[in-house]
């Protein structure tokens, strides 16, 4: 009886290291991700002020794809990806970006609205999220909003950029929202 206790509490060890070894390798990952997150988005920033250089495309794609596979479960980096790959004329990868991170997070109204834009380029019919581009642009800004109630600036920031890229006319209002959510 002594002996199938001590096996059980050496069972338990055992195990309860090892969710610690898993817990560890997942956080060190997620950590790892988010520097190649990092890297591939200031790549990217350079490629929106007009380097258009192979090299800072293939770092930046190469950095964003690392990023994903070491995120699987965050949209940013196909996000990402998808906005190289448009900018380089790669309008089917892009769409194939935006697909996957659609799948990750299908509730972002900011996904939904990107990859119906992407499918209109293309000239993919897609009726569903056809219907959601329709969405005026105070709702985009009211979701910014909110996600700025939420403490999510991020997500809120990415809604605002969109809102001024596609109408140029709501520029003031949305400078006026990432004021406040700034000093919020």
């Amino acid at each position: 009886m002594n002996v199938s206790k001590f096996l059980l509490l050496k069972i338990f060890k055992i195990i309860v290291v090892l969710s610690f070894f898993a817990l560890f390798v997942s956080f060190y990952n997620n950590i790892k991700g988010v520097i190649f997150l990092y890297r591939g988005m200031v790549f990217v920033e350079s490629l929106n002020s007009g380097n258009q250089d192979l090299k800072t495309i293939a770092l930046a794609v190469d950095n964003l794809k690392t990023a994903s596979e070491l995120m699987p479960h965050n949209p940013l980096p196909l996000r990402y990806l998808a906005q190289i790959y448009q900018k380089t004329g790669r309008l089917d990868e892009a769409v194939l970006m935006l697909e996957r991170a659609y799948m990750i997070k299908p509730e972002s109204l900011l996904l939904q609205q990107e990859l119906a834009f992407a499918y209109r380029a293309n000239g993919y019919p897609n009726k569903e999220l056809e219907s959601k581009m329709e969405y005026p642009p105070q709702i985009v800004i009211e979701a910014g909003d909110e996600n700025i109630t939420l403490g999510h600036y991020e997500e809120a920031f990415l809604l605002y950029d969109f809102v001024v890229d596609h109408w140029p006319e709501y520029r003031e209002k949305v400078a006026f929202c990432r004021m406040v959510g700034v000093v919020d």
